[in-house]
């Protein structure tokens, strides 16, 4: 009878694995659904580039070969988190052709990509990844002086809300859209 009693309790103790392995299973699974379901919804939510790969390795070629040397006075890098708030950054710049947008890129750095867009007498900059996503960003004033170049009052830091990513995706058309990078 002991035989018995002990060959019971090793299947009802098989039994109890089984069934606790499968719990483990599922929740693993539904773990992985999870995550999967986030991956999803994170990549929703970003939209898409209008800038393809192929534009966007053409667009840092045309800036480091044609893009005029500039200088970014602070405090704009320094809001952008690019410098100290009181320091200027030398940057290589290039225009879209009506002068609304603009892509920079550091001298100091050529891995920190800067975007702007002109909007009703505002500039917005976009600090950016090299996956073309905002890091920061900041809306500033924009006159023009008479002499050239151009002033910027009362820089803000600006939330990244949609609003922004609207008109990043704008600037970033505006770029797919120039003659040197369309139907690359």
């Amino acid at each position: 009878m002991g035989g018995q009693r002990a060959a019971r309790l090793t299947s009802q103790q098989r039994k109890a694995k089984r069934v606790q392995m499968k719990v483990i299973n599922t929740r693993f699974m539904a773990a992985i659904l999870m995550l999967v379901l986030l991956a999803l919804t994170r990549a929703a939510a970003e939209p898409a580039s209008p800038l393809s790969q192929s534009q966007w390795k053409k667009l840092l070629e045309l800036t480091d070969k044609l893009g005029s040397r500039n200088v970014i006075l602070s405090p704009i890098p320094g809001l952008l988190g690019l410098t100290k708030l009181e320091d200027n950054l030398p940057s290589i710049e290039v225009e879209t052709d009506d002068g609304k947008f603009g892509f920079v890129r550091s001298r100091h750095n050529p891995d920190d990509f800067i975007f702007y867009a002109i909007v009703d007498a505002k500039m917005f900059v976009f600090r950016t990844s090299a996956e073309l996503r905002i890091l920061a960003a900041v809306r500033c004033g924009f006159v023009k002086r008479p002499s050239g170049g151009a002033e910027h009052p009362n820089p803000t830091v600006i939330s990244i809300d949609e609003q922004a990513q609207v008109l990043f995706q704008a600037t970033l058309a505006a770029f797919a859209k120039e003659k040197e990078l369309k139907g690359v």
